[in-house]
């Protein structure tokens, strides 16, 4: 199995971004939908003070892109390859009448048992770790601020700690 870097995630969905864009029909960002206090809701937390901190506004949980961050998890586990990640994204997105327009790259997910954002009971640690990211690391997914919603899961990796991975769009589009 290949590593998903930047650069084999933009080379698989090149074209779709490009389609992605020209058919964006517009869609409301979802209501939040993690439970206060939970893990997930944390990590949300964390994310939304690092892109307050930034400018780029906040992100809205949504249980449609909880499922393909819960694909994200597979991934980064090695359950499964960055060409099965990425075909799920498009296939959820509206280039094949899905509900999800312009996703970002998935983040903290590196094939082969090795994610890369870890989870902390401490929402400011969580933020610092997003901070301390160069910016080729963040921008193809949080640092894009046209990103409205977002799918989190909190996971044990193969080390047994706990990580982080999320998957990002611009919207959805409405029924």
């Amino acid at each position: 199995m290949k590593e998903l870097n930047r650069r084999a995630f933009l080379t698989l969905t090149g074209a779709s971004v490009a389609l992605l864009a020209l058919a964006a029909c517009g869609g409301a960002p979802s209501t939040p939908v993690v439970p206060a206090g939970s893990k997930e809701a944390k990590v949300l937390e964390a994310i939304n003070l690092f892109r307050k901190e930034k400018g780029w506004g906040t992100l809205n949980q949504d249980d449609g892109l909880n499922a393909l961050a819960e694909k994200a998890v597979n991934c980064a586990l090695g359950k499964i390859g960055a060409d099965e990640l990425v075909a799920e994204m498009v296939k959820n997105s509206t280039l094949v009448n899905g509900p999800y327009q312009t996703f970002g790259q998935p983040i903290g997910v590196v094939e082969k048992g090795k994610p890369t954002m870890h989870y902390d009971e401490d929402v400011s640690e969580m933020k610092k770790a997003l901070l301390a990211l160069s910016m080729v690391d963040i921008e193809d997914n949080l640092a894009r601020p046209n990103l409205k919603i977002i799918g989190i899961k909190v996971f044990t990796g193969n080390d047994g700690m706990l990580y982080w991975v999320a998957v990002a769009a611009e919207g959805k589009v409405k029924p």
